[in-house]
């Protein structure tokens, strides 16, 4: 990160350690001494990592094992599928056209796979088809991610 030191802690330890917290079921408030820092992403870290830290820690997980990535050809996705792609012993990227994207939508993706030398497979699932989808219920979330993620799943578990 960028000009770090220009951030000071502005958060103390708790005068005393105390677990009570994890007898609970759940948590239903933060507790009082928990520090959320926002400006850089790492969220209630007491020492906040480098970007080459949290590079290296994606890395560490994706190691040598065969992944299968959601693509959608956003920021987030692209990086998953750039770091596998360096270390996975096998990287799947896996794009659903649901027909509401943009048009290129689709081409873009695979050309993002290809120049990182990624396998890619494209799904047709037109959510114009989908009763569940088209009466725009208060579940409408869950039934675009259900439609997407439990095909992104059964293609993952296909190809091993």
């Amino acid at each position: 990160m960028k000009n770090f030191e220009k951030y000071t802690r502005g958060y103390f330890l708790p005068p005393e350690p105390c677990f009570e917290w994890t007898k609970k079921d759940y948590i239903d408030k933060a507790p009082t001494w928990c520090s959320v820092d926002l400006r850089d992403g790492n969220q209630a870290l007491i020492v906040p990592m480098s970007l080459e830290d949290k590079i290296n820690v994606v890395k560490d997980i994706l190691n040598d094992k065969k992944v299968a990535i959601g693509f959608s050809g956003g920021a987030d996705s692209t990086l998953m599928a750039y770091l596998s792609s360096k270390v996975a012993k096998d990287t799947l990227a896996i794009t659903i056209d649901n027909h509401l994207l943009p048009s290129g939508f689709v081409e873009n993706a695979k050309n993002t796979c290809d120049s990182f030398g990624v396998k890619h497979e494209v799904i047709d699932i037109n959510f114009y088809e989908d009763e569940d989808f088209l009466s725009n219920g208060p579940e409408r979330c869950f039934t675009c991610r259900g439609l997407m993620y439990s095909t992104i799943e059964k293609v993952a578990r296909e190809n091993g």
